[in-house]
Formats: structure tokens, C-alpha cells, sequence
């Protein structure tokens, strides 16, 4: 029997946290962040090697809630607690922390400090969230450790198998020549356009060592990021980019 708490409340879910750890001597916490309302396949891999991990793997949507039918996704792979995070309204002198590029990392961290995980687990396919995870792992020093999970190369289907070699059009265009990331994207718009895949949610390239969002000239090293909408489905994509 599948055996998951579905909780909103932030002190819903300290009692949660702290139900499932008594009567134990240590329990070790991993986290997931879902950002999207949806359930990815990536997703899923990281729920599972959070299971893997450690004794409790705990989900938790920044500000948008999962449909029953995703939630039955989440408990499913292993997660003990799912967690809708909704952000609280900044007033007076309250402000909220954000990443150098002005990604907004406020609930990302409240919910870390409610949590308190050893690991937070974010699949290498959803870089937004590894650029927050990574961001406030390297901020506050040792509040957990990010891991990275690998999607195997074989659970791709067809489609997703050509989204990737779609985006692998914009190392061609680096090899031509071309180092505008403008100019890029737009070729990649393009050609995604043109295989089918029209409803482009986010498109980005981003520095492979400082994670930030390239705007003008490709470095030596980067990604290329997509998340594309197939019916009800989320796509992510990364692929890696030498210039």
C-alpha cells in the first residue's frame, strides 16, 4: 500500500518531518524540488534515487500543486511527504533573496530551512533548479549537499531523442562560426519549430561554470536548456555546448 502525506502547511509539515522520525535515533531528509505543476520524467529520477539515499524523500512543489494524478506519480517512486509550498506576500521591510540574474530563490530556501535535508536531489536534465540548489548550497555553506541525478540515455523515447538532436543544432551553429546567443537560440527556435515542437515553454543557454544565463557572447563551456509541452507532458531537455 502506497503510504504518502500530502501536506500545505508549513507547520503541517514540521509535525510531519518530526512524526515520521520518532521513535528513531537519526533519520536522514532528501529533498526535491518541483517547480512546475507537473511531473517530468527527470522528476521522477530524482524522487527515486532520493528514496535511494535516505530514510525519508520528501517532495515539495514551489507554489503551484500537483494534480491527483501527478501526486499519484510522486508517491509512487518512493516519497513519504508532498508538499505544496505557497509563497508568503512580502511586506514592510521584508524582501526576497534572489539569484545574480534576479531568479527569485525566497521559497526555494524556506522550505531547505523547514526541511533541514541531508541531500537535495535535482535530476541533470532541470538546470533552473540546479542553479537555485547550487546557489544556496554555495551561499550557506553546508546546509545540505546537491546531487546531481543522471537520466539513463536508454528511457528516451523517440520524441524525446529528437528534441535532443534539435538542440544539438546549436553546436553546429557554434562551429560555423557563430557566437551571438541571440542569434542561436533563434536558429534553435527555429528548427524546433519546424520538427513539431511548437510550444516552447523556456529556452536558455547558461555558463557550465557560474550557471548563470549567457546573453551575449557563448563561453567555452555551457548548456542548452528546453523545457517543451507535449500534450499534457513536460519535456526538459539539457544538452552540453564547447565554443
Amino acid at each position: 500500500m502506497i503510504n504518502m502525506d500530502i501536506i500545505s502547511g508549513r507547520q503541517q509539515l514540521i509535525d510531519a518531518i518530526s512524526d515520521l522520525g520518532q521513535g528513531q535515533a537519526e533519520v536522514s531528509y532528501a529533498l526535491v524540488f518541483v517547480t512546475s505543476g507537473d511531473i517530468a520524467v527527470d522528476d521522477i529520477i530524482a524522487i527515486k534515487e532520493a528514496v535511494r539515499l535516505c530514510d525519508v524523500a520528501i517532495v515539495a512543489c514551489v507554489d503551484k500543486s500537483l494534480s491527483p494524478n501527478h501526486a499519484n506519480l510522486v508517491a509512487e517512486a518512493g516519497a513519504k511527504i508532498l508538499y505544496t509550498h505557497k509563497k508568503t506576500p512580502i511586506s514592510g521591510n521584508s524582501c526576497g533573496i534572489r539569484l545574480k540574474g534576479g531568479a527569485d530563490i525566497t521559497s526555494f530556501l524556506q522550505i531547505a530551512l523547514l526541511v533541514m535535508p541531508s541531500v537535495v536531489v535535482v535530476a541533470d536534465e532541470n538546470l533552473e533548479t540546479m542553479r537555485v540548489a547550487k546557489s544556496i548550497e554555495n551561499t550557506f555553506n553546508q546546509l545540505f549537499t546537491v546531487i546531481q541525478a543522471k537520466i539513463p540515455a536508454d528511457i528516451l523515447n523517440a520524441y524525446q531523442q529528437e528534441l535532443t538532436a534539435t538542440l544539438l543544432l546549436a553546436q553546429d551553429v557554434i562551429d560555423q562560426g557563430e557566437r551571438r546567443s541571440r542569434v542561436v537560440l533563434q536558429q534553435v527556435v527555429t528548427a524546433l519549430e519546424t520538427n513539431g515542437f511548437r510550444q516552447i515553454r523556456n529556452l536558455m543557454l547558461v555558463d557550465s561554470e557560474t550557471l548563470l544565463e549567457v546573453s551575449s557572447a557563448i563561453p567555452k563551456n555551457s548548456f542548452l536548456f528546453a523545457e517543451i509541452i507535449d500534450g499534457e507532458k513536460l519535456l526538459r531537455r539539457t544538452v552540453s555546448l564547447k565554443s
